[in-house]
């Protein structure tokens, strides 16, 4: 027999609490769980909008574009955030435009985002991305502060049912951090001028043809691609001027048909024709020029493979003050030749090993006469005047020489490493045990160098003959060849500066805003022999004229900016040897 069981009025008053406590549990349970869903779904949200953002951003942080990079994600952000306040407006013109080491993180100014805070960073110090995880805070991925921007998406979001717990506003917050990096090689440019921002030649162009002059680069037969690559943005040209330009009658060609490239840094991304814009691209007509249009570079053609492949380190001075030069990925394996070279050579008196020639030939030496033969050896010659004239013909049978002064050769011959040269090159002119104080004073038929502590060189009688040999100039110095001079430069073949015929820093005042002070001079009617060699003068102009000019030369030019005008014919046939290359820019996400 059952007994039903009624509560009594006292067990009654005390379940009503139990249930009451129990629904406030119950509330705050589902309060939670709506709550944390929404937050979830919009981190989510916010994460994906970041990665996407800071990825749009990558081509042009690759391009050293951090104003056009923050536009771009902020662009981004704006399109694919379904409720961020038409009025939210992003002002990134206060990013720096050009960075180094010591330059301060900044955040563009962005408003009127409510209920987003977002956040676009650059660059992006080592503070901002520290990992506890990492030894040192950061990876071997993470790059320098330049190469990195920083998207952060912060949402303020009102709680469903928060306020039960007093909890009235919940927040998301998601960072993105995109890197731009170098990849691998790609275009091999043989002629490759690096202003950055102006239309040099007073206006003319970084590259300026005129007066029925003629450049060509490349082979036709058998086909060697042949490209110019030109690094200006065309940001402080003005009036119509333009990157590059050739006046009627001159022509500019990159050979043969279909492989040779003309590559403009200035050129928009995904353009198909070629007319003068707000970027100052190139020229609207397409006469004396092909291929045309030239095509877009993806990325800044920066000294940085030239200076990898010979001086590799960490911590290159931005070029022009502005243009960031990426650390050496080799520094620690590669030795730094160049400054290893200086280093060892000092700045005066001769370096050890060296013979004194004024001490051993007398002062007369400095203007040497007739037919003269320098023994095989190292040379320091303190002239500050080494004047060969007269029709005199002075030869450094071999070794390497070091100069305090000008060589000047108005009426005469010189030659370097010109005879038997039977030295050799010692196990510290090797890669994997480069010793500089030890290669210094080694040399061989194939590998020996001159080195212009100060001064220039200036040639315009029968010739100078460079064999085989690397020529350093110190910052400010040029070279300088006209009249019926018809020099002969061919680079080392081994050690550490093979393929090097000229490292020239020209004039290091050089800023964004002036055109460079340094000049090199090419001309006459005496013709060039250049089989091979990277001639390097990043901070000076090449200026070519001349009935003859340079005629088939086997060489890659590397200089701020180029003029060639009166009649000169300059034609580039790419060598053979390992040349430096310019590197295709990508971009990952590292946080």
């Amino acid at each position: 027999m059952m007994r039903s069981y009624r509560l009594s009025a006292t067990e009654r008053g005390q379940v009503l609490p139990l249930v009451a406590l129990l629904l406030v549990a119950i509330l705050t349970m589902v309060a939670i769980v709506v709550d944390l869903g929404h937050l979830r779904e919009t981190h989510r949200s916010n994460s994906r909008i970041a990665d996407l953002a800071a990825l749009a951003a990558g081509p042009e942080l690759a391009k050293d574009n951090a104003v056009g990079a923050c536009s771009t994600a902020f662009n981004y952000i704006a399109k694919n955030t379904p409720d961020l306040p038409s009025a939210a407006a992003a002002d990134c013109a206060g990013l720096p435009s050009a960075c180094t080491a010591s330059t301060s993180p900044t955040n563009a100014a962005i408003t009127n985002a409510s209920p987003y805070t977002i956040v676009i960073r650059y660059p992006v110090s080592r503070s901002d991305i520290a990992d506890a995880n990492l030894p040192g805070g950061i990876g071997e991925q993470d790059g320098t502060q330049c190469q990195r921007l920083l998207v952060t998406m912060t949402r303020t979001n009102s709680a469903f049912f928060g306020a039960v717990v007093g909890s009235r506003t919940l927040s998301t917050h998601a960072t993105a951090v995109v890197r731009a990096v170098l990849g691998r090689p790609t275009v091999t440019p043989t002629l490759w001028l690096l202003d950055p921002f102006g239309c040099g030649n007073g206006g003319a162009g970084a590259l300026a043809v005129v007066g029925g002059s003629a450049v060509s680069v490349g082979q036709r037969a058998p086909p060697i691609a042949g490209n110019i690559t030109l690094d200006s943005d065309g940001t402080q040209c003005s009036g119509g001027q333009t990157t590059i330009s050739n006046s009627p009658g001159a022509s500019i060609s990159a050979i043969p048909s279909g492989s040779g490239t003309i590559r403009l840094f200035a050129m928009p991304t995904g353009a198909t024709a070629c007319a003068p814009n707000a970027a100052h691209d190139c020229p609207s007509s397409s006469t004396g020029m092909s291929p045309y249009p030239p095509i877009p570079s993806q990325g800044r053609a920066t000294r940085a493979p030239i200076d990898w492949k010979y001086n590799c380190k960490i911590g290159y001075p931005a070029f022009v003050g502005a243009v960031a030069v990426d650390d050496c990925p080799s520094a620690g394996t590669v030795p730094p030749y160049i400054d290893g070279l200086v280093g060892a050579v000092g700045s005066t008196g001769a370096p050890p090993g060296y013979g004194d020639y004024v001490a051993t030939f007398g002062p007369r030496a400095c203007s040497p006469s007739g037919t003269v033969t320098i023994p095989l050896g190292n040379w320091w010659v303190s002239c500050p005047n080494f004047k060969v004239s007269g029709g005199a013909v002075v030869a450094f049978a071999g070794g390497n020489v070091v100069f305090d002064g000008n060589i000047d050769v108005p009426s005469g011959s010189l030659a370097f490493n010109s005879l038997a040269n039977t030295g050799t090159l010692s196990s510290g002119c090797a890669q994997a045990t480069w010793d500089p104080s030890s290669c210094i004073s080694s040399s061989s038929s194939s590998a020996a160098f001159v080195f212009m502590r100060s001064g220039n060189i200036s040639v315009s009688g029968t010739g100078v003959s460079f064999n085989n040999t690397f020529v350093y100039q110190a910052p400010g110095s040029t070279v300088s060849v006209t009249g019926g001079a018809s020099p002969n430069w061919s680079a080392p073949t081994a050690g550490p500066f093979a393929n090097l015929s000229l490292w020239s820093e020209g004039d290091t005042t050089t800023t964004a805003t002036t055109n460079p002070a340094t000049t090199n001079k090419l001309s006459g009617s005496g013709g060039w022999n250049i089989p091979d060699g990277i001639f390097f003068a990043p901070l000076s102009r090449f200026d070519l004229s001349g009935t003859s000019g340079l005629r088939q030369t086997g060489a890659q030019f590397i200089a701020y900016d180029m003029s060639i005008g009166g009649g000169a014919t300059f034609n580039l046939t790419p060598p053979t040897a390992a040349l430096a290359a310019e590197f295709q820019p990508r971009y990952q996400l590292i946080r």
